[in-house]
């Protein structure tokens, strides 16, 4: 389960790493936060990918899950919540950074 919830948040992130390219090359301002966002996700998902990466390499497959179902376009959806939320923030917090930066030096 871990496994594909870390495989489906780095889906996520490339798909926001791609936006990030894209706002790049239009010289848009919110660019590095959707590039920040993407490699935060990433690091956390690398994390919970361990333990699955392990048992893939040892055991030639992943453990079993019982009689636990989900869904790919749920784990999609979850991760794009997650992400809209971490680019919000960041873009919040770069513009708080640029208006205090500029206050400075006006003083």
């Amino acid at each position: 389960m871990l496994f594909d919830f870390a495989i489906h948040g780095m889906i996520m992130a490339a798909i926001l790493a791609l936006i990030s390219v894209y706002l790049s090359s239009k010289e848009h301002s919110y660019s590095q936060s959707v590039q920040r966002v993407a490699k935060r996700i990433v690091i956390f998902c690398l994390l919970f990918a361990i333990p699955g990466t392990i048992s893939l390499v040892v055991n030639h497959r992943l453990p079993n899950a019982g009689v636990f179902s989900f869904n790919s376009i749920g784990l999609l959806g979850f991760w794009s919540l997650i992400s809209v939320h971490l680019v919000f923030e960041e873009i919040n917090n770069s513009i708080i950074k640029r208006k205090e930066v500029i206050s400075n030096n006006k003083t």
